[in-house]
């Protein structure tokens, strides 16, 4: 029994954790599909962090210097804070942002606001976290409370930064603080939409995965860091496709970096390589065992993803250096040190959590520096592409010119015939020419091969005048030349015929004087022999138009 090599092991596992992370995802997106949508547009907000305080268990006020910070929470998760509102309060909004957590908010112990966790799957207890924006009635004072029950264990008793303003000013601080992130989002995937054009539409011809993949890492990567910026919750609310882009993207750029670096592997068996994939593996399938059986969600489970990252780039600097040769030592250099960035970048943000401005900043700059790295690559790899399929278009062009006159040669007309198939329905109509200049033999004995090469040229340079842009031409001996028409008639072919006997009578590229004979046959392919049968009969009425120029002559 045949055994199962590492390429199909790797490509089923691949396409299964595939399957599987989209049919995980579908499940989500159908349970909550009558989710509430979240928008900023309707609900506007803004902040204040100094003034809240709690109650612990004894019932005694406890101060809290300013958020964001931790409270005790009581067993369900539940934890409550509070602030005492002084003065008039008119078209005045709050913004809490919740970090997966169900949110109340009460004024005097009204409830004002609500936000509870949609109907999930059992296995996932949290979406992703959202801006919660609250509108505060016109009141003369009162006691504000926010109540957050923790979704994840890892929130419990958390509370985040609370700003207080008008709709416009939230907006405009939000739009402020994280534009720049969005923009990143935005610059990656339009490049990687960019480079994807120019992958499928113009390298064609030596088409390379390697560029296919990071071009596919590039928009993932983009969305990912789209949704991180908050502001798409701008747009939409439905919080399922938040959930996705935030938790789910993540295996699927793991999936597209062993991939590309897969095709940098000459040796598709390496151990290294053999290592990488079942570690990539091992930990995609594990985080979701954990989500699947509610044993960890993925906000705690993620380090496994972000550990491959960071082995993954390291698996990129390394191999790219060893099996990628750079136009110039600096660019080398320049892809070397944004990548080891991106390196640092992601162990850093791996390693500490509890600063969450902090990691969101160096996360961000490891991505600005993976942009970098990706930029270079690519500008080098394309580059090469380009020139690759440049050479193969001239080297082509060589195989089937003739460099003496600029036509075609035999070799371009056997390739023409070869590569013929006829249409089935509608056979097109053609008209082969067949020419030959008159005593060449001759006039290379007495006036030397460099004259007789400049009256072949003339020769040929008369029949181009002659046919213009009705047919193509092909130099098929040392003075035979073929042309052929398609949809010309009678007339078209005649005047061809009279026009190439006057531009040869009054040439002046040389002084010798020189005819031709020539011979045409119509004919409607069918096959490959048709061409040569045309040829043929083209060939007999040159030699016969030869003959009668010769008794003329004489």
């Amino acid at each position: 029994m045949k055994k199962p090599n590492f390429a199909s092991i790797t490509k089923y596992t691949i396409i299964f954790l595939i399957l599987f992370l989209l049919s995980i995802a579908s499940v989500v997106f159908w349970c909550g599909r009558n989710t509430k949508n979240i928008s900023l547009w309707i609900t506007p907000a803004s902040h204040f962090n100094e003034g809240w305080y709690y109650f612990d268990s004894n019932s005694k006020r406890q101060e809290i210097d300013s958020l964001p910070a931790r409270i005790p929470a009581d067993e369900s998760g539940t934890a409550k804070i509070y602030h005492k509102l002084l003065g008039n309060f008119y078209n005045t909004y709050i913004d809490y942002y919740a970090h997966h957590q169900a949110v109340k908010v009460y004024l005097n112990g009204e409830t004002i606001y609500e936000y509870q966790s949609p109907s999930n799957p059992k296995w996932l207890s949290s979406y992703r976290s959202f801006h919660n924006l609250i509108s505060i009635p016109q009141i003369h004072g009162g006691i504000l409370c926010i109540e957050a029950r923790s979704l994840v264990s890892s929130s419990a008793g958390e509370f985040g930064q609370v700003w207080m303003g008008t709709r416009d000013e939230l907006l405009n601080r939000l739009s402020k603080e994280r534009l720049p992130q969005f923009f990143l989002g935005a610059v990656l995937i339009l490049f990687g939409l960019i480079l994807l054009i120019i992958t499928v539409f113009y390298l064609r011809v030596v088409f390379d995965k390697t560029i296919l993949y990071f071009t596919m890492l590039l928009i993932l990567l983009g969305a990912w860091q789209t949704e991180e910026s908050r502001l798409l919750q701008f747009f939409m609310g439905f919080q399922p496709l938040h959930w996705f882009l935030e938790y789910m993207i993540q295996p699927f750029i793991l999936i597209l970096s062993f991939l590309f670096i897969k095709e940098l592997f000459i040796n598709k068996k390496h151990p290294a390589l053999v290592t990488l994939f079942f570690c990539i593996t091992l930990s995609i399938v594990s985080q979701l065992f954990l989500q699947l059986t509610g044993i960890a969600q993925m906000t705690s489970s993620l380090f496994m993803i972000n550990t491959m990252f960071v082995i993954v780039f390291v698996y990129i600097l390394v191999l790219i250096n060893l099996n990628f040769e750079f136009a110039k030592k600096s660019t080398k250099i320049a892809f070397s040190t944004s990548i080891a960035l991106c390196t640092i970048s992601f162990l850093i943000s791996s390693v500490i959590k509890h600063h969450k401005n902090f990691t969101d900043a160096v996360l961000y700059l490891g991505i600005i520096f993976m942009f970098i790295s990706i930029s270079v690559f690519v500008i080098q790899k394309t580059q090469k592409q380009f020139n690759a399929v440049r050479s193969a278009e001239i080297y082509k062009k060589l195989a089937f010119l003739d460099l003496a006159t600029g036509v075609s040669n035999q070799t371009a007309w056997y390739t023409l015939i070869e590569n013929f198939s006829a249409d089935e329905i509608k056979l097109d109509k053609y008209c082969l020419f067949m020419f030959d200049m008159n005593n060449l033999k001759v006039i290379n004995d007495k006036y030397g091969h460099l004259e007789g090469d400049k009256a072949i040229h003339s020769f040929c340079e008369c029949l181009k005048r002659a046919v213009g842009k009705s047919g193509d031409i092909y130099r098929v001996g040392g003075d035979e030349f073929i042309c052929l028409c398609k949809d010309i008639d009678y007339t078209r072919a005649t005047q061809i015929i009279n026009m190439f006997d006057y531009y040869t009578k009054n040439q002046m590229e040389t002084k010798i004087n020189f005819t031709a004979a020539h011979g045409y046959a119509f004919f409607s392919p069918s096959s490959k022999a048709d061409f040569i049968q045309a040829q043929s009969m083209a060939d007999k009425a040159m030699y016969e138009n030869k003959i009668l120029s010769k008794k003329g002559r004489s």
